[in-house]
């Protein structure tokens, strides 16, 4: 298990938004700085031991029910609410760490690890482009055909809007693909969100 959880450690640190990568008991396995801080404020979530707890009950008990769907699940599955506090509007993303990430471990008895992201919805990002272009390499031109695709532009869209051929856009998101290490616009789509 501890390629694994180094796996999701690197991935944890680069993420702007608050990020844990828990167990099914609850138990927290890492935690990037801006979980650290929320965990100390103690308004949206807490940590009790060494377990998380949701200052909302119905939010902890939705993040035990689908991790239980999410490890159900042999593929990579997701799971999304919003939380309203009197602190603001927060979507809280709970997402399974592959088991791919074990490179030969097999245990029966392996638990498994879920990241849970929770993102302010009324503080945007402005960290999103940085964290492209320093982690995935992507240049300004990249940057700017991921905007549009994330704001649900097609590719002939995207062309039209950036001033470009179809066949330049087409390049530049096969490109992307092989950056960020996905195959589909969708799965391009769902890790703009992520860190958008």
């Amino acid at each position: 298990m501890g390629e694994r959880v180094a796996a999701a450690a690197a991935l944890v640190d680069r993420l702007p938004d608050v990020a844990l990568v828990i167990d099914t008991s609850m138990k927290i396995v890492d935690a990037n700085a801006a979980a650290e801080a929320c965990l100390r404020a103690g308004d949206l979530i807490g940590i009790r031991g060494s377990k998380l707890v949701m200052a909302e009950k119905w939010a902890q008990d939705w993040i035990k029910a689908s991790f239980q769907q999410i490890a159900l699940c042999t593929s990579l599955r997701d799971d999304r609410m919003i939380v309203q506090t009197e602190d603001g509007i927060f979507r809280l993303s709970l997402f399974a760490i592959p088991a791919s990430a074990l490179a030969g471990q097999t245990s029966l008895l392996q638990k498994k690890l879920c990241l849970l992201l929770i993102r302010d919805l009324g503080r945007r990002s402005e960290t999103a482009p940085n964290l492209l272009a320093t982690h995935y390499h992507l240049s300004a031109a990249e940057i700017r055909m991921c905007a549009e695709l994330a704001g649900g532009s097609t590719i002939k869209d995207a062309a039209d809007r950036l001033g470009i051929a179809w066949e330049t856009a087409r390049h530049r998101l096969k490109q992307i693909f092989q950056k960020t290490g996905t195959n589909r616009q969708s799965e391009l789509v769902a890790l703009l969100l992520r860190i958008g």
